[in-house]
Formats: C-alpha cells, sequence, structure tokens
C-alpha cells in the first residue's frame, strides 16, 4: 500500500510538472481547459494509472491527454470532419473516430427522457469498450457563435452525455465540462446522477466531475431495465383483466385440481387389496 500511494505520489508531481509545460508549448492556441482543470484530470489519471481514456471532443490540449495517459488507451471522438484532419495532420499517432449527432441544441427539454433518441452510432471498438475516464467536452454547445459561423444550431452534448453514463466502467470517472450551461447541467444529473457528482474545478467554465457507482449496469441501463420491467408488469395486468373479461378466473398458487387418485394394479393384474382384506386361514388341524 505504501509503495503504491509513493507511486500515485510520483506521477502527480510528474504530471503537474507536465500541464504547464505543454500549455506554455501551445501558448497562443485556444485552450479548452484552463490549466487548474487539466490538473484536476491530469491527477484522476495519475492515481489510476495507464488506463482507458475517452474524450467527446478534439482541442488543442488533446496531444497533452495522449502523453498524460502513455501506455493506456486514448481515444478522442469528433463530429467536425476539417477540424478532425487538421488535429490529425499535426498529430497523427491519435486515434481519433468521425462521429455524428442527429440532435439540435434547441431538443434539450424535448429529449431529455427519451434515451433512445439519444443513442450514438459508435465504432464498435469504442462501443464495446468500457472506459475508466470520460471527459465530455463536445461537440460544441455554444449556440450563438456556432450559429454565426454555420448558419445552424449546434448539437449540444445531450448525447455524448448519454453515451457517457453508458460507456463508463463500473467506478469509472467522468469530466464535464461548461457544466453551469442548462444543458450540461441537466442531462448530467439526469444521466450521471447529482448524488453521484464529487467534485468541481472553476475554470473558464465550470469542470463537473462524477464518480459512477460500482455497478454491473450503467446507469443508462438501469433506467432501461426498470422501464422493461414495468412493462412486463403492465403487461401481465392487461393479460390478467383480459381472462377475467371472458370468463375466465385467474389462476393461484395451490388452486389447482386434485387429481383423482386411480389404485395400481399388483402384479398379477387384480385389483390391491386394502389392509386387513386377506382372506381368514385357519390352522391345521
Amino acid at each position: 500500500m505504501k509503495l503504491l500511494a509513493t507511486a500515485r505520489r510520483w506521477r502527480r508531481r510528474v504530471f503537474d510538472g507536465l500541464v504547464p509545460l505543454v500549455a506554455a508549448k501551445l501558448k497562443g492556441e485556444p485552450m479548452l481547459l484552463e490549466a487548474k482543470e487539466l490538473r484536476a484530470i491530469a491527477a484522476c489519471l495519475a492515481d489510476r494509472g495507464p488506463c482507458r481514456f475517452l474524450i467527446f471532443g478534439l482541442g488543442h490540449d488533446s496531444a497533452l491527454w495522449a502523453r498524460v495517459n502513455a501506455g493506456g488507451r486514448t481515444v478522442f471522438l469528433e463530429d467536425q470532419a476539417s477540424w478532425r484532419a487538421k488535429v490529425a495532420a499535426a498529430h497523427p499517432a491519435l486515434e481519433t473516430h468521425l462521429v455524428t449527432y442527429a440532435t439540435r441544441l434547441g431538443q434539450w427539454e424535448a429529449l431529455l427522457e427519451s434515451p433512445r433518441q439519444l443513442a450514438m452510432t459508435l465504432p464498435e471498438t469504442v462501443a464495446a469498450e468500457r472506459w475508466d475516464v470520460v471527459l465530455v467536452d463536445g461537440p460544441r454547445g455554444d449556440l450563438e457563435s456556432f450559429r454565426a459561423e454555420h448558419g445552424i444550431d449546434p448539437p449540444g452534448r445531450m448525447c455524448s452525455l448519454f453515451e457517457a453514463s453508458r460507456l463508463g466502467a463500473p467506478g469509472g470517472d467522468v469530466f464535464v465540462h461548461d457544466c453551469e450551461r442548462p444543458v450540461e447541467r441537466a442531462y448530467a444529473a439526469r444521466y450521471l446522477g447529482e448524488h453521484n457528482r464529487v467534485g468541481d474545478v472553476r475554470g473558464r467554465a465550470l469542470l463537473a466531475h462524477y464518480r459512477l457507482p460500482e455497478a454491473s449496469q450503467s446507469l443508462a441501463e438501469k433506467g432501461s431495465a426498470v422501464a422493461a420491467c414495468v412493462l412486463c408488469l403492465h403487461s401481465r395486468h392487461l393479460r390478467t383483466v383480459d381472462g377475467l373479461s371472458r370468463g375466465r378466473e385467474p389462476a393461484v398458487l395451490g388452486n389447482h385440481p386434485r387429481r383423482r387418485q386411480v389404485p395400481r394394479a399388483n402384479a398379477r393384474g387384480s385389483s390391491p387389496r386394502e389392509i386387513g382384506d386377506r382372506p381368514f386361514r385357519r390352522g391345521s388341524s
């Protein structure tokens, strides 16, 4: 235990020194996260050691995450093809995947309780994995600037937050950036659980930290399982009501008719005799 704690402290010191170095190297580039937000995530990665790290969104800090999680697997999901190509050209060693979001930010209230419409089509190598750490910092959710650039509303982070709840490993960590905004706050509370929120870091925006429960099912899968159970009970109730309307009595435990017991024949084919039904034999003279 002491050796493990020492290793964690050593990794934290290395990462604390690495963050400002990378930030200085990228000076002049617009960073999505500030240094103290980077340190909070780096500290979580340091405590875990090399792990499975999934990130929604590509940024100028993407190379940092791949370096911090050296020895583990770091994957980025990006919806802007041109931006993905630009980052991939600068950092060809990064594992990136192009994904599609079918939502628009204005739909967020209508979709909050519609998990089936939030499911994404993801690469099999991503969907089949359970990720130890997830960072939700994409897609874009800034309404005014995105609309000015593209003429439409941004997709919002409804789908990425839902998928984070499904893809996160039991006991995993999920970081949500821009959690002061209504959409991020509402969807994180709904699918990650406000009671699982373990910390916040205030930088340029609010970085919220959630710890997933130690369970075999994800939060989204639990919700689906409960819904299926309710539907099953409802269907049984309807079948019972239908049976009563047709004049059939519902089956009750222990209310089955008793079968009539037919006595078995003996070896000679005659019917068995009851005890005491034997013929009286006279004693010999």
